[in-house]
């Protein structure tokens, strides 16, 4: 599991519209716990120094994934 965020358009190569929230993906797929993937015109995931030090994804619905997941494992 990593920890990342949308980075949002990337138009011209220098105009990110970074996103605010730090979801769950699973590692090998595109797609968050919450549903979420990379739009077409999207310039994917990306992560920076928040999500590599995170523990946890700031997405209410990730965070409420992995809870009930970690839940069912226990």
């Amino acid at each position: 599991m990593r920890y990342t965020y949308l980075t949002g358009r990337c138009a011209n190569g220098a105009e990110r519209d970074a996103g605010r929230l730090i979801h769950a993906v699973p590692d090998g797929t595109w797609t968050a716990l919450c549903g979420i993937e990379p739009g077409r015109r999207s310039a994917g995931w990306s992560m920076n120094q928040d999500c590599e030090n995170s523990t946890a994804p700031t997405c209410p619905r990730c965070r409420r994934k992995e809870d009930d997941h970690a839940q069912r494992n226990s």
